[in-house]
């Protein structure tokens, strides 16, 4: 994971220094003061974090398409944006019963 290079002044007085921050299963980037332990996140995964958080137990749609000899499935933009994915990114996909399925990043 890329952090930024500089460090931020920490509201106690000490320098907040690139650190990988853990919150909610997921590995963000941010900064760490090592005087006081206050971390700061990065602004885009902060972005990333509430998109998660607003859209964790709403139900989405999405539509089933074929494309060449295989289904795909479309979701909208804002739950692909909240999971952060990429177009060709490969996801794990699991069938947990005749009409429910679970889908997850790799």
């Amino acid at each position: 994971m890329k952090l930024e290079k500089d460090n931020l002044k920490c509201y106690c007085g000490g320098s907040a220094t690139p650190s990988e921050i853990r919150m909610e299963g997921l590995k963000l980037r941010g900064w760490k003061c090592k005087e006081c332990g206050e971390t700061y996140l990065h602004p885009d995964d902060s972005m990333r974090i509430s998109a998660i958080r607003k859209l964790k137990s709403k139900p989405f749609e999405a539509t089933v398409a074929k494309a060449g000899n295989s289904f795909a499935i479309r979701i909208q933009k804002e739950a692909a944006v909240a999971l952060a994915l990429k177009i060709g990114e490969k996801i794990k996909f699991t069938i947990e019963g005749p009409k429910n399925a679970n889908i997850s990043t790799l």
